[in-house]
């Protein structure tokens, strides 16, 4: 940081807890990056997240100026959560959480830090200042944007990796009024001959330009995919009930970096938060859901994405133990892509008392996918 204002920045930038910061001038993002995300939403990888290629929102990703003209500087902010290097199963009925969930909603969290940030930006300056705050639900490229910033090089597994601070952070930024000088350019590319994270994807997701096939990503799947998710892709889900490391945890500069910038806010409330109890997720109402995961990105799955994935999970742990609360689920439960993943999921754990709850089901279902579901299953066990 070699502009004199950045340097009394620190006083309040650290406090804040962010771990490493850039500045950019409001400017078209680099072609070459415009080149890709246009190939990218072309070959249909963005699945069905539509606002993506929104024409209005593509300006905007294109030309940071777009999202604040009177902006004259950015300041690109990266903020620590934990490192998961675990990428390891849990005996029992559980579900993994992403290490990026376990603590509170980053967009809520980073929004008050940045706003406390713009209001002292003021006095460091001496000069008012108008802001715009830009986090990833803003159509900015943060990737693109921070890695032009010199906050790191985007790896191959599209994720922005900083030589000492890794890869698990988020990114914030701040569009300010005030002119500042920009920080260095990007940094050279360390990957190497390295692909761990290519090797260790269980569904081959990341393509070779260093992007993610949304449609096979289990962080897509298990988050933002509101639909049923692909038969020939549940098994590969594994124990991750919310998201997916493992193309972090696998990732060597992960182990170089530590947790000592991690703010309190992305810290657990205790281990529970790392892995959920299943039988407990499948009998959560509504209300109940909203409750023990409010201010949490688990909401983002809502109830019914989250015992979808549940239903899955079981499926991939085959015990016999999960049978009563999944044939409720296939008799009870109104939603019908829950029932559809219950009866995978009793299919895939084969005992009698599954085979039984799939027969009595398929003679009051009226549903013709969870019929089909259900035949499937039965056909399994």
């Amino acid at each position: 940081m070699s502009d004199p204002l950045l340097y009394r920045l620190q006083e309040i930038l650290y406090p804040h807890g962010f771990s490493h910061a850039g500045i950019q001038k409001p400017q078209p993002i680099a072609p070459a990056y415009v080149q890709k995300y246009a190939q990218w939403l072309s070959e249909g990888c963005h699945a069905d997240m539509s606002y993506l290629e929104r024409a209005q929102s593509m300006e905007i990703r294109f030309d940071p100026s777009r999202y604040m003209p009177e902006a004259r500087s950015i300041i690109v902010l990266a903020f620590r959560y934990p490192i998961d290097r675990d990428c390891d199963t849990r005996p029992g009925l559980f579900g993994k959480i992403a290490s990026y969930a376990r603590g509170l909603d980053y967009h809520d969290v980073l929004r008050t830090k940045l706003e406390e940030i713009s209001t002292r930006l003021s006095e460091y300056a001496r000069k008012e200042h108008q802001s715009r705050i830009a986090i990833d639900s803003a159509p900015i490229m943060e990737k693109p944007l921070a890695s032009q910033t010199g906050l790191g090089w985007i790896g191959r597994n599209s994720c922005l990796i900083h030589p000492v601070h890794g890869s698990f952070f988020f990114l914030a930024n701040l569009f300010t009024t005030l002119e500042l000088e920009p920080t260095s350019s990007e940094i050279f590319p360390l990957c190497g001959d390295c692909h761990r994270c290519i090797d260790a994807c269980p569904t081959g997701c990341i393509r070779p330009d260093h992007t993610i096939d949304a449609r096979r990503c289990l962080s897509y799947l298990t988050i933002e995919n509101k639909g049923a998710i692909p038969v020939e892709l549940r098994e590969k889900v594994g124990q991750h009930l919310f998201g997916c490391d493992i193309c972090q945890s696998v990732c060597p500069w992960n182990r170089k970096a530590n947790d000592t910038l991690v703010l309190p806010e992305f810290q657990p409330a205790d281990e529970s938060r790392a892995w959920l109890d299943l039988n407990k997720i499948l009998s959560i109402s509504t209300t109940d859901f909203k409750h023990q995961f409010s201010g949490t990105p688990l909401l983002r799955a809502k109830r019914i994405g989250l015992i979808r994935n549940a239903c899955v999970v079981l499926g991939n742990i085959r015990s016999d133990e999960a049978a009563p609360y999944l044939t409720r689920l296939l008799s009870e439960e109104p939603e019908p892509v829950i029932r559809s993943h219950a009866a995978w999921a009793l299919g895939r754990i084969s005992s009698k008392k599954a085979r039984d709850a799939l027969s009595c089901a398929l003679k009051s279902e009226t549903d013709p996918n969870i019929r089909f579901e259900i035949k499937n299953a039965l056909r399994s066990v």
